[in-house]
């Protein structure tokens, strides 16, 4: 049984003051998050922001029927837009060397969303879309097997399953579903994926951020 003095500490603990972080709530008693994560957790919840978007965009192409060129232009926004954030993020690595290559895969995405907007094949290039997020999270996984970061199993299972993902759209081998139906169950699976992702990395960051 607990002393009337513990009862006293926990329920003075279970009242205590919270503070909004992001998505999260802190509990006064939890720790305080570093400059370097919260850094990072900006990126992440921006990253997470987009994944919504495309989970938003997805819904809409299997409701509605948008023409093939208003896809193209959305897609091509979104894909700019991913390119720039990685990009920006890339001036960020002095301080999270997480971010040394972003700025390759940044200038790629940005030019493969330039690209949606005037080829035709949108399959094609949300599948190579698809392997450069693939190859980025493999990289993560790299970097944590590394430093010993138990989360590296994931991440690479996460950059093999996009792979799959990347090289199924590029084929196209679902004679059965439109091009927009396709579209939209990939970046569906994706969006999951990456949002998973980013929680867990948000999760363990007190682990491998310095």
């Amino acid at each position: 049984m607990y002393s009337d003095e513990t009862k006293l500490k926990v329920n003075k603990n279970k009242k205590s003051r919270k503070k909004r972080f992001f998505f999260f709530i802190r509990n006064d008693e939890e720790r305080i998050l570093s400059d370097t994560e919260k850094l990072y957790f900006k990126f992440l919840n921006s990253k997470i922001t987009l994944s919504l978007i495309f989970i938003v965009l997805s819904i809409i192409l299997y409701l509605t029927e948008l023409s093939d060129n208003l896809v193209k232009v959305l897609l091509g926004i979104l894909f700019m837009g991913d390119g720039i954030l990685h990009a920006v993020s890339f001036f960020k690595k002095n301080i999270i060397n997480y971010f040394s290559l972003n700025i390759i895969y940044g200038v790629i995405i940005f030019i493969l969303g330039i690209l949606s907007l005037f080829i035709g094949k949108t399959t094609i290039i949300l599948g190579i879309w698809l392997i450069i997020h693939a190859l980025k999270a493999i990289e993560y996984a790299i970097r944590f097997k590394l430093i010993n970061e138990k989360s590296w199993n994931y991440m690479l299972m996460s950059g093999v399953l996009l792979i799959f993902i990347g090289i199924l759209s590029i084929i196209n081998p679902f004679v059965n579903l439109t091009e927009h139906a396709l579209i939209a169950s990939f970046l569906i699976l994706y969006s999951l994926l990456e949002i998973s992702d980013d929680f867990m990395l948000k999760k363990r960051s007190e682990y491998f951020m310095n």
